[in-house]
């Protein structure tokens, strides 16, 4: 095992530069900064580039230790590549494979400030103190509507994804994060979060931060993270060993969830036609779009990911262009679309079947790869946290059900890792941290037991009392 890997957990603070960055280039992507007037580069990434100019040393001797994080950052930054192959050869725009490598650069931050549980806990207040804020703001879009839209848009002018300038008063909540459905990911998994520091700390606070971002998944109204979620928080309360009292917290919870559920709903239909109503979302709550839910829907959902396996299966180098995906979807045969039809076709709404329709079989491969490596951190995690104190081991259980949240929301949605989705990076980068300390902790204690016993002491004139002249 590489001695820097091992030494993961000995310390008690993260190198102060590696983790500057990361609290600047968080910063950054949850409320981006456009392109300056005459320069074609958006801000965030000079700060990329002197991270990479400054830290290359340290980031490059992570990738190069091995292990299963950096098995995850050189999958990530390949198919990153293998995306921008595919569109330079079979579409009209051609994406910028720069984000993959921006997503693996995050990670290997993350990975490395949260090896040291005193940093971890700092960055993760950071992060959660960051998602707040996000649905605060999405709330101000969401209530209130200008000037937060414009500030909303005018933020994500240098997105490669620019946003749906629809969303705004009334509409699904999305902040200055992303759209709707990529804004689930954070609202799904940064609770679980918030529960892991009310395990650790046992501060109330904490539950309060839950009730927000459960306001905000309300507004969201995503399906998949919402019940995702409610199963992960469960789970983690059950594995408490405190199950009366966390099952309480559990009980105080969905009170409050249907509490904000029936306020929202009494606010759309008895408020002012400009407040809310009139501007409402065809999309409705997150209730009433559960209770909308038919077979029919779902069987179309699970069309689209099998018609995308399909075309995979046909175009298995590069993946189908999109006109030949659009042709499987339609059931077109060998019939000619033209790409203003297949652009109107949506995807498969599962990011593990995108990763064959974007890079061929070989996308296929690299999650599979990918996948593995994060059980196996995962594993490694659980095995060294399993007789810890709760104190430790429920903030690791947590962080680990919060990465499933996002993991598991990919499934219904096309966001993911290899998208570059940024809650579900930062949950990789904490799980990577996680095993680091796990890693650097075994190491340890495999030196500890091979050091030879110290030597005997040989007894002295005045170890014995009886020897001291006073007692002579």
């Amino acid at each position: 095992m590489n001695q820097a890997v091992a030494r993961a957990g000995g310390q008690e603070r993260a190198n102060p530069g590696m983790l500057a960055f990361l609290v600047v280039i968080l910063l950054l992507q949850f409320f981006p900064i456009p392109r300056l007037p005459g320069i074609p580069v958006a801000p965030e990434n000079f700060v990329f580039a002197l991270c990479l100019l400054t830290q290359w040393s340290r980031l490059t001797g992570m990738v190069r230790q091995g292990g299963r994080a950096a098995t995850v950052v050189i999958a990530l930054v390949t198919f990153g590549f293998l995306d921008w192959i595919h569109d330079f050869f079979q579409a009209d725009l051609v994406g910028n494979p720069g984000r993959h490598l921006r997503a693996g650069i995050i990670l290997l931050l993350m990975a490395h400030a949260c090896a040291y549980p005193a940093t971890r806990l700092r960055v993760l207040k950071f992060v959660i103190v960051l998602g707040v804020v996000q649905v605060i703001f999405g709330s101000l879009v969401y209530f209130v509507g200008e000037p937060f839209i414009t500030i909303r848009n005018w933020m994500q002018q240098s997105s490669a994804q620019f946003m749906d300038q629809m969303i705004g008063e009334g509409s699904q909540i999305a902040s200055t994060y992303g759209e709707p459905h990529i804004f689930a990911y954070l609202l799904g998994g940064f609770p679980m979060l918030a529960l892991g520091l009310y395990f650790q700390e046992r501060r109330w606070r904490w539950l309060l931060v839950m009730a927000v971002f459960l306001f905000g998944l309300i507004l969201n109204a995503e399906r998949a993270a919402a019940g995702l979620l409610l199963v992960a928080i469960l789970v983690a309360c059950w594995k408490s060993g405190q199950r009366v009292r966390n099952l309480t917290v559990v009980a105080l919870l969905g009170l409050v969830f249907i509490g904000l559920q029936q306020v929202l709903v009494a606010t759309r239909e008895e408020g002012p036609a400009g407040v809310v109503g009139a501007a409402f979302s065809t999309q409705g709550t997150l209730s009433e779009r559960f209770g909308s839910s038919t077979i029919e829907e779902i069987g179309a959902r699970l069309m689209y990911q099998v018609n995308g396996i399909v075309s995979v299966i046909k175009h298995p180098v590069l993946g189908p262009t999109p006109v030949e995906y659009a042709q499987e979807v339609l059931g077109g045969g060998q019939s000619v679309l033209s790409g203003a039809i297949a652009s109107q076709v949506l995807a498969s709404h599962n990011h593990y079947v995108n990763a064959g329709v974007r890079a061929g079989v070989l996308g296929w491969v690299l999650m599979g790869v990918a996948l593995v490596a994060i059980w196996r951190m995962g594993a490694t995690v659980r095995a060294a946290t399993a007789r810890a104190p709760g104190v430790v081991r429920l903030p690791a259980l947590c962080a680990m059900l919060g990465l499933g949240v996002a993991m598991g929301n990919s499934v219904f949605h096309n966001a993911g890792i290899f998208s570059a989705e940024l809650a579900t990076i930062i949950m990789i980068g904490l799980l990577s941290g996680l095993y680091r300390q796990a890693l650097g902790d075994a190491a340890r204690s495999a030196r500890a037991r091979a050091a030879p016993p110290p030597a005997p002491v040989e007894p002295q004139a005045g170890d014995d009392p009886a020897d001291d002249e006073e007692f002579a």
